[in-house]
């Protein structure tokens, strides 16, 4: 009977040395967390953009309109058509204040439902051995980690191909923004209205302004995406991997 119990406690011994602990995945707090990290990073690489190209695009805000058939008040004109101006640069610099704060979800959805995901099991084969609580991942559990999975070392080990998906979903979300019936060219109309209005400007003239204008604007819309797409991190951004990657590593 004592050796009964003896081999029992044995083998309870046996099962809890040898039985692999799971491997926890990058849970909501973790997903959240590394996407604004993502964000918070990248954001100082956007701005510059976005204000390079209110620049550009309102260079040649007024091509080919017919300045008699906005107004023939001279002086008011002048006064419309230099605010419009000055408004709109303003307008769509300020753009990444609607684009930025949208990313981090877009930077998840990406990373976390795109394929390849950043789901499923990571205990088969065992690569890492799960951290006690308040023990974070080590750059070596992100080394050995070679396989996507859902935990956070293997997110680090593939870090390039996380970067490359949010990007790509970046870029993506920016084509729609910029459509022709997009929030980007529709705020910024919006504006050129409420400045030739305020102004005093006849309803004829303001809808041949705006017609133009929008024109004008839609063909430096159209070519925003590829614009971002080559102007942002051209080289991948590595100055920000590593600041990424530990915080990865401290999630759980």
């Amino acid at each position: 009977m004592k050796f009964t119990n003896i081999f029992g406690v044995l083998v309870t011994l046996i099962v809890i040395l040898f039985v692999a602990v799971p491997v926890n995945a990058c849970e909501e707090p973790c997903r959240v967390g590394v996407s604004k990290a993502f964000v918070d990073n990248w954001k100082t690489e956007i701005l510059p953009i976005f204000k390079i190209f209110s620049v550009n695009s309102t260079f040649d805000l007024y091509n080919n309109t017919l300045l008699n058939n906005v107004t023939t008040d001279v002086k008011l004109l002048g006064k419309v058509l230099s605010d419009i101006y000055e408004h709109t640069q303003q307008s769509i610099s300020g753009l990444s204040d609607i684009f930025i704060p949208t990313l981090p979800a877009i930077i998840e959805d990406a990373i976390f439902n795109v394929e390849p995901r950043f789901k499923g099991d990571c205990n088969n084969p065992k690569r890492v051995t799960q951290p006690q609580p308040g023990v974070n991942w080590t750059l070596q559990d992100c080394a050995n980690m070679d396989y996507i999975c859902g935990n956070p070392p293997s997110i680090c080990h593939f870090l390039d191909v996380a970067k490359n998906k949010s990007k790509n979903a970046i870029v993506n979300a920016l084509t729609t923004l910029s459509s022709a019936t997009g929030t980007f060219l529709t705020t910024v109309v919006d504006e050129v209205k409420a400045v030739a209005s305020g102004n005093g400007l006849p309803s004829s003239g303001t809808d041949y302004l705006v017609t133009m204008v929008t024109t004008n604007l839609q063909h430096w819309f159209n070519i925003l995406p590829a614009t971002f797409e080559s102007a942002f991190c051209p080289n991948s951004c590595p100055q920000y991997d590593q600041d990424i990657k530990l915080l990865l590593l401290s999630y759980p």
